[in-house]
């Protein structure tokens, strides 16, 4: 590129006891029990909505009671949701990197719109 980016960007740490990676029925369902135990929880997920893709094996009941599951646990100031949201490494020490897309699902950003986070966990 010839010119700077005209895109802006952040970068934030956090420190978790349990680290989800997969906002899912299975990934929901481990939020829950670590945040039920006192434990600090990060999850993770790439989709828009906490919730899991539409699985093919959930019945309406299942999938009601899953999004109750993420709103109860969006409610809990143990645990913090980030959606839309890729973990893309797990380094030394137990370092998760992960990418929050901010603004990239806009049709159009405004100039003083975030695009990305990038997450230190």
């Amino acid at each position: 590129p010839t010119e700077p980016d005209p895109d802006r960007y952040t970068k934030r740490h956090a420190h978790c006891d349990v680290a989800v990676i997969g906002g899912g029925p299975a990934g929901i369902a481990a939020a829950r029990a670590a945040a039920a135990d006192g434990a600090r929880v990060i999850l993770v997920d790439e989709n828009p909505v906490i919730g899991g893709n539409g699985d093919l094996f959930l019945t309406d009941d299942n999938l009601a009671a899953m999004l109750r599951d993420s709103a109860t646990l969006a409610a809990d100031p143990g645990v913090t949701l980030l959606a839309r949201t890729t973990a893309f490494g797990l380094y030394d020490d137990g370092l998760l990197m992960a990418c929050e897309r901010l603004g990239d699902h806009l049709p159009a950003q405004d100039a003083g719109q975030l695009r990305q986070r990038l997450w230190q966990i």
